[in-house]
């Protein structure tokens, strides 16, 4: 019988090089060649995800979908978690039904990691504060699609940096593929960052090629912002979009709060690539699940 070797992607330290290109190329040529993407039947996935979630949760499914592997979405509000049961204890469960792997969302930094050895493949859907290493792979597939390559690329991060799992895993995997970081945050830079310059937004809104804002974390600060100041010093407007160079493209991970980090009335701009990065955390989620079950089919 052939071993089964467990492939996860709890962080992107979990990925080599080779890996990552790998990962970003598969999901450039699943996006052209649909009718090629292989096929996992006998293969199983369950979603566990404890926070809401729109894109990350829908593209999983839907990727498992189209490679065809067996999928479930736990109802967490029907679970035995609600009689008390433990998430390792529900974990083992899922892989005594022979569940391949486990999409993984919490609000803990740490769960990811302890779950490591129960024997089921982990993807980190989103973890705390430190980790998002799907939206992180998927945002750098839509720039190497815009440019072809990445680094040397200059390229603003803007927004709730500290609080923000976006920001972390794309801070790390962006400094891997030798990228030009520049850091405009609403707060402090905490200690991990402090490699970097706190710029305001207006200082190297003209020089980037690429401008990627936060949501807001609102659920992760005890005072609410003044929504129009926060607009002024840290929004994407049209002023501030018009200054951008004539081939430089604005991302948002999403949900926006339109008016807040980015104005509505660039909704449609051609140097959007919200959209984009919503399609593409869709082939690229098909990459990294093909990462992980290639060896084992």
């Amino acid at each position: 019988m052939q071993e089964v070797k467990i492939k996860h992607l709890t962080a992107l330290s979990d990925l080599s090089l080779p890996d990552i290109f790998s990962i970003l190329e598969n999901s450039h040529f699943y996006f052209q060649n649909q009718t090629k993407i292989p096929n996992y039947h006998t293969k199983t996935i369950a979603h566990l995800f404890f926070e809401d979630s729109t894109r990350t949760r829908v593209s999983f499914e839907l990727a498992a979908k189209r490679l065809d592997i067996i999928s479930t979405s736990m109802d967490l509000s029907s679970s035995s978690l609600n009689k008390g049961e433990s998430i390792i204890d529900t974990i083992e469960t899922l892989k005594a039904l022979n569940v391949d792997i486990l999409t993984l969302r919490h609000k803990s930094d740490e769960l990811i990691y302890q779950i490591k050895d129960l024997g089921i493949s982990i993807v980190n859907s989103g973890s705390g504060t430190t980790g998002h290493p799907t939206q992180a792979l998927l945002d750098a597939s839509v720039i190497m699609q815009e440019f072809t390559k990445i680094k040397d690329k200059k390229i603003l991060i803007c927004g709730d940096i500290n609080n923000s799992r976006v920001a972390a895993s794309n801070i790390e995997l962006l400094k891997r593929l030798g990228a030009k970081l520049m850091l405009s945050s609403i707060e402090e830079l905490k200690d991990e960052y402090q490699e970097f310059k706190n710029y305001s937004l207006d200082e190297v809104i003209t020089e980037c090629d690429v401008a990627m804002f936060l949501r807001v974390q609102h659920e992760r600060h005890k005072s609410k912002f003044d929504i129009h100041d926060y607009n002024k010093k840290f929004g994407l407007n049209s002023d501030r979009l018009n200054r951008m160079k004539d081939d430089a493209i604005f991302m948002h991970p999403g949900p926006i709060n339109w008016g807040v980090e980015l104005d509505e009335k660039i909704k449609s701009h051609p140097k959007s690539r919200v959209l984009k990065q919503v399609t593409m955390g869709l082939f690229t989620r098909v990459a990294v699940l093909d990462w992980i079950l290639k060896d084992n089919k």
